[in-house]
This record gives C-alpha cells, structure tokens and sequence, in this order.
C-alpha cells in the first residue's frame, strides 16, 4: 500500500497554533483563515491545534509555557506563535526576567534566527532613507541565538553592588551549526555571504570568524558561487545606511544580530511587520513575528495588524514543510494585498482580507503555481 504525502488530506500538516494574548488571538485567527486558502488553492492540508501561551495561559495554568503546549509543539511539524506580554521583559535585582518567547526558545533547543527584511515598493516612501537607497532592498539575516553574550543561561554575576560581569562564549559546535543554515540559505539566493562580527578586539568574534570561515569553505570547496566576506559590525553599521541594498545574507552573533535586525527592519520604516523563524537543533521550528510582543510594549506604537504573521507563515511554508510553491503563492498575494492598500487606502488590519481576495483572484484569471508542484 502506498503512504499518502505529507500535506494530503489523510496525513495533513500539524502545526501547532499559539495564539499568544492581548491582541494574539485576533492577529493568529486572520492569519490562519490565509494559510486555509493556500491550502485550498495549493491541495495542501492543514491540521491546527492549538495551546496556550503567555500572559492568558500563566492566569489559567501559573506558567507562561504550560507542559501541554511544549508536548504540542514537541510533535507538531511547525509551530506558529503569536505575540506575546504587554511589557517588554523586566530586572528584579538586576537580573533580567525571562519572557514566553525565551521559555519556548529553551524547551525546543532553538538555536538560530531568521530575520528577512524587505522593503515593498509601496512602502518606499516610508523609509527614513531616500526611496533610490532603499528600492529593492530584500536582505535575511541569519543570527546564532544559543550562545553569545544573550545566551539562554546567563552565567554572568553581581560580584558586589559597585561591579558585575557576563561571560561571552562559543563552541565550534554552535558556530557550525549556524554555519551549515547561512550557507544553505544563501546557496538558494545570490550566494553572497556576510559575516559581521568584531574580530580585531575580541577573542570570541575571532574565533567565530575563523570556525565559521573554515566551515563555509569546506562546504563550498570546487565552487566558485559561493562568496564570503567578513567585516566589522561598526563599519557594516556605517554601511548599512549608506549602501543596504548591496547586502544580501548576513550572518552574526547574538548580541550584534540583536541589534543588526533592529536597524535593518527600520529601513523599512515603522510599521512592525517583519517575520522571523526560530530553528530548532533538535527538533520543531518556530514561525512568528520579528517583534514578539503586542504593540504597546514598544516605544512607537505601530498600526496592529496580521502583515507579520502572515509573512511568517509563508516562512512555515517554505521552510519547515519544504512547499515553496505555496510560499511564493503566498508572496505573491502578499504584494498584490500592498498595492490594494496603496491604491485604496485600506487600514492595515483588514491585511488578512486583502490577501484572501489575491489569492482567490490569481486563482480565476492567473496560474497562480506549476500544476505539478501545488496541486493546480
């Protein structure tokens, strides 16, 4: 007897839904009525269960995390999640308090990030920087979340009240791993790469410099499209704002990647829509916004919206179910939702919508996906 596909109906993807609170569950409904109409015009199916996260869960269970929604993710294919916590994450005698999202982040093992940043031509106009800097601009930055001066476990300590100290370290094991997702992602684009690091004064970027310059060169021995370059997180800082559509993949540590997305998302302007995915080392991946929590814990309030989730679902798309047929049907829609917002003025939380009627648009007059990759 012949196993049915993954994605059919009798084996649908299971992707584990967190909703998230505050305004999580309203943002995770919009986005997962999208991935239901992919799925009808791509024969892909879709099993979502969902679980608690955040502050909503803690109320219910004590716990941000509860064990049943680690055990969820744990056999799901995916996990979409949802913001989470209304304040960004707090000192109580100088410690620094753990959120959901670092909670979710140990249980699973996750180990590296994605953060895409792209600037839509209809957004142009809202960059800080001249429209001709910024046309084009489609970059993905890839950080190691393991290690590094923002590890999971803090091994630094207050030696007294006038001094303090945090340890900064990594293994050639974390650089590697990191190393092998860098190469494979920027394998499927230009196949430039990007280390940004700061080497001329710290042992710890030397080394990662080295151990993942070995790597990639190993990988990419006899190939003349792989490139990487290295340069110092102060000079690509510089040069981000002079030249950022020139910069393609880009690979760093955690404290730099902390920062370096914050300022490559900005190019974007201020609306919060970035997507981002989470890999796990050991197991399932986790797809959500770039900006974790609800809009008012930030310091400029962004319009709310379903834009970054969906963006990130279409990364679940291409990246834990390997259907990137579906995920460009997606970006596709997603683009042509833009353009209804630049021609008709449509409010950023009717986005789900928008995207909906692209699709089911594409779907009548458009061959939306090669018949033999998605189902058509």
């Amino acid at each position: 007897m012949m196993c049915e596909e993954r994605g059919s109906e009798s084996r649908p993807y299971r992707i584990a839904v967190l909703p998230g609170d505050g305004l999580g569950p309203g943002l995770m409904e919009d986005t997962l009525r999208v991935l239901s109409a992919v799925g009808t015009y791509t024969d892909l199916h879709f099993s979502f269960e969902h679980g608690m996260f955040g502050e909503d869960a803690e109320k219910e269970t004590g716990s941000l995390l509860p064990s049943t929604t680690v055990e969820l993710c744990r056999r799901s294919d995916a996990v979409l999640k949802g913001v989470q916590g209304r304040v960004r994450g707090s000192t109580e005698h100088g410690t620094p308090s753990k959120d959901g999202h670092v909670l979710l982040a140990e249980a699973l093992n996750l180990h590296v990030q994605l953060r895409p940043v792209v600037v839509y031509p209809q957004l142009e106009s809202q960059s800080p920087l001249q429209p001709g800097l910024v046309h084009g601009l489609d970059v993905i930055l890839v950080r190691e979340i393991s290690g590094g001066a923002m590890s999971f476990i803090d091994s630094g300590s207050v030696t007294d009240e006038s001094s303090c100290k945090s340890e900064i370290s990594y293994t050639q094991e974390q650089v590697a791993r990191i190393a092998s997702i860098a190469f494979e992602i920027a394998e499927a684009r230009s196949g430039r790469l990007l280390n940004v690091d700061k080497a001329d004064r710290m042992r710890v970027s030397a080394f990662f410099r080295k151990t993942l310059g070995d790597r990639i060169h190993s990988m990419a021995a006899g190939r003349s499209d792989i490139q990487l370059d290295n340069m110092y997180v102060d000079d690509f800082c510089r040069e981000l704002m002079l030249r950022p559509s020139d910069f393609d993949v880009i690979v760093t540590t955690n404290l730099f990647g902390d920062v370096i997305a914050e300022i490559v998302a900005a190019l974007a302007g201020p609306l919060r829509i970035s997507p981002s995915a989470w890999f796990s080392a050991s197991g399932t991946s986790v797809y959500g916004p770039a900006d974790i929590y609800n809009p008012v814990a930030y310091p400029r309030e962004a319009e709310a919206s379903p834009i970054a989730l969906i963006r990130s679902s279409s990364l679940l798309l291409r990246y834990a179910l390997n259907e990137p047929a579906a995920a460009d049907l997606l970006e596709k829609a997603i683009m042509r939702a833009f353009d209804e917002v630049e021609r008709e003025g449509y409010p950023l939380r009717e986005f789900a919508d928008l995207v909906i009627a692209a699709l089911a648009y594409m779907h009548q007059f458009e061959m939306v996906c090669n018949p033999t990759e998605c189902g058509e």
